[in-house]
């Protein structure tokens, strides 16, 4: 599993905005940036600064496990906590807001990636607007271009997927649970290697796969069903999502049509993909698919029929 850092890419975003410190606040931000492996939700804020250097703040409950990844790379690790003890942990005893007013008060205006989600941005809530320059942009033009350990990680994470998928396709048969086959999918990718997932897996069953959004439950599987699968791992710091339906049994004429439809739409959206292309006009080809055969089927619907004629004759 390959995941290098982007330091240099840090350095060089202080050259590009002018400013003598970045604070990056997201997890997500920060493993890409430091090559780590780090937790969705955890609260971390690495300082970027001219002077100082690359300083990593985390829980202190954290410290060992961040500090150990980061050996051997110019990165000072500091365990936060006003409370705990921790042996040789390098301590800082304030708040997390303390932290980031002593160094704007130091500094003077920072960068933050303020438009990506991240625990700890509510430390930004009581900082004055004019302290504070959003850095987003530029760390989104780094991240949209993918280098080629990015594309190996993303192409195993896509192949993992798949053959998670087949198992569960295999194992469908009478009566099993959507949290069965969520169980074999994690089984299958977790033989992998895989560590986390891109999001929980959702194997649905009907009527629960027709909402947008839903949780794998004990329903069983029927005699004629549809099984949505919807699935996605984390793989080299890379992430895939797949989704495929799988009929099982019979399925209603009505049923078949939507397929059919859903079908056309992703032909038509691949058949668009070319360098240069945006992804909205590949959303907008999709999208003009499935709005046209709406209409039509409408339409037929809402056609009058014609009348029939009668030949018996009405006396009044």
């Amino acid at each position: 599993m390959c995941r290098r850092d982007n330091i240099n890419k840090l350095l060089e975003l202080l050259e590009k905005t002018g400013l003598n410190s970045i604070i990056i606040l997201s997890p997500e931000n920060i493993e890409y940036f430091l090559g780590i492996e780090t937790i969705a939700d955890a609260w971390l804020m690495l300082h970027v600064n001219r002077e100082t250097g690359l300083e990593l703040y985390v829980p202190l409950l954290d410290y060992y496990r961040y500090r150990d990844q980061l050996e051997g790379k110019d990165i000072e690790v500091y365990g936060v906590s006003k409370k705990l003890e921790a042996g040789d942990a390098r301590i800082v005893r304030k708040e997390w807001s303390e932290i980031l007013k002593n160094i704007i008060g130091r500094w003077g205006k920072i960068g933050v990636d303020s438009s990506h989600a991240s625990p700890a941005s509510i430390i930004l809530k009581n900082i004055p607007r004019e302290k504070i320059v959003d850095v987003s942009k530029h760390i989104d033009g780094y991240r949209m271009v993918k280098e080629d350990w990015e594309i190996d990680s993303i192409v195993n994470a896509i192949e993992i997927t798949g053959r998670g998928i087949y198992k569960v396709i295999e194992s469908l048969t009478h009566n099993i649970t959507e949290l069965e086959l969520a169980g074999i999918f994690e089984y299958s990718v977790r033989k992998e290697g895989v560590r986390e997932y891109a999001f929980s897996p959702l194997i649905l069953f009907k009527p629960g796969n027709s909402y947008p959004h839903n949780l794998p439950s004990t329903t069983q599987l029927s005699d004629s069903d549809l099984v949505l699968v919807d699935v996605g791992v984390k793989y080299g710091g890379r992430c895939s999502d797949i989704t495929r339906m799988a009929i099982w049994g019979s399925i209603s004429e009505e049923e078949k049509r939507v397929i059919e439809v859903v079908e056309e739409a992703l032909g038509e959206a691949i058949d668009t993909i070319q360098p240069g292309v945006k992804a909205s006009d590949v959303d907008r080809a999709a999208r003009k698919v499935i709005e046209s055969r709406f209409r039509r089927e409408v339409h037929s619907r809402l056609r009058p029929r014609p009348r029939s004629c009668s030949t018996r004759s009405t006396r009044y």
